[in-house]
């Protein structure tokens, strides 16, 4: 092998683009270099022309070309990472979210009916419960839920005592006015109500179960609340109770709201209302609760409900979960009068709290009236007020 002078070697190898040649120095083979250049020995003696494996010190091979590096497909930006309550709480699990619903519900902050849906009034439930102690926030409230709800579901079965609970309820007012009591009309109706859920609820968690046939020793899946039990009610000191010190009401007209408060304006409780649309019933001024009534009776005058104005035709509904202002009547009057004949009360759609509109009253869910009437009493304070005018606890929870 005859070998190049060192410094024609030197010039030949500056000389040469070092990206597309290699100059074979001692110890090369065609593998060592098809290796180190990323290529195979058939592709260096295709393009050397090379009959064999034999190189030479000092020969100048053929590098193949360098291919562009392939185009990189573009990185889809990151998902938005959610950052209000409300954007949170959607984007829990499935399980999660009946969770926070059920621990919320227990906490008597009031999602409205449970379902799992984590809606408008389950975002307001956290933001109060968040506001009514220091340090809580979302990861708190979840946390919680997590530890103290262990079952979403439970099995109930109809008993032999809510028959006499169904009955039915006519269309035609003066004819409700005929009855006795306005009773539940299906058992579907009354085990909804008994588990703050709805109908379609019910059929979400009983697949190819129709509700409607219920019938007395049926057993189904429900949300796994603590039950409102109506065969115990009323509870006899209902309409004895006095003002608890310390605790006042607040009704937050369009919030659709109403907020137990302590001393000091944090939330105790809330439930979602339904309250009228219309300006003159934008309560303003100190009021009270001035008596409490179990299974109240209504007269019903449709011009008067429609219109504010006393009408000639006037019916007496009789008493039950069916009747138009439900199972309890919390009468509130302003401080120093005049009566104002306006109640908090129940309802015959606890489905629709909040998503319809009263005649000037306040209206809870039935089994939201009765937890409420157990933490205020005759004397109580009621204050109305906008959602702008929020306490800075709430303010500070509706900003997580």
């Amino acid at each position: 092998m005859k070998l190049l002078p060192a410094l024609a070697l030197l010039i030949l190898v500056t000389s040469l683009p070092a990206a597309e040649t290699h100059l074979v120095v001692k110890g090369d083979t065609l593998h060592r270099i098809a290796r180190q250049h990323g290529c195979t020995v058939t592709v260096l003696k295709e393009i050397n022309g090379l009959k064999s494996d034999l190189i030479r010190l000092g020969q100048v091979l053929k590098l193949p070309e360098t291919l562009p590096a392939p185009a990189l497909a573009p990185v889809p930006p990151p998902a938005p990472v959610p950052t209000t309550l409300s954007d949170r709480l959607q984007a829990l699990h499935a399980g999660d979210r009946f969770k926070v619903q059920l621990f919320l519900d227990d906490e008597l902050f009031a999602p409205g009916k449970v379902d799992g849906l984590t809606g408008e009034f389950t975002t307001k439930a956290a933001e109060r419960w968040i506001a009514a102690a220091p340090g809580r926030d979302f990861d708190a409230l979840l946390r919680q839920a997590r530890e103290k709800i262990t079952a979403t579901q439970q099995a109930f079965t109809i008993p032999e005592s809510a028959a006499k609970l169904i009955g039915v309820v006519p269309a035609k007012t003066e004819e409700k006015a005929a009855l006795t009591a306005l009773p539940y009309e299906t058992l579907a109706e009354y085990t909804a109500e008994r588990f703050h859920t709805d109908l379609s609820t019910l059929r979400r968690l009983n697949p190819g179960l129709d509700i409607i046939l219920l019938k007395v020793g049926d057993t189904l899946q429900v949300p796994a609340v603590k039950p409102f039990c109506i065969e115990s009610w009323p509870d006899k000191s209902v309409s004895a109770r006095t003002a608890p010190e310390g605790i006042h009401l607040r009704i937050q007209h369009d919030a659709r709201m109403i907020e137990v408060l302590r001393a000091d304006g944090t939330p105790r409780a809330a439930f979602p209302v339904t309250v009228s649309p219309k300006p003159e019933h934008r309560r303003t001024g100190e009021w009270y609760i001035r008596s409490l009534t179990a299974n109240p009776t209504f007269l019903w005058d449709d011009e008067l409900l429609k219109n504010g104005v006393k009408g000639t035709k006037q019916h007496l509904l009789p008493p039950g979960p069916n009747n138009p202002v439900g199972i309890l009547w919390l009468e509130i009057e302003p401080v120093g009068g005049p009566e104002a004949h306006i109640g908090i009360h129940g309802t015959a759609d606890p489905a629709r709290i909040g998503r319809n509109h009263s005649s000037g009253c306040i209206r809870l869910a039935n089994w939201d009236i009765v937890r409420l009437a157990k933490l205020v009493g005759k004397g109580t304070r009621v204050a109305w007020t906008q959602l702008e005018t929020q306490t800075p606890a709430l303010a500070a929870a509706t900003s997580h």
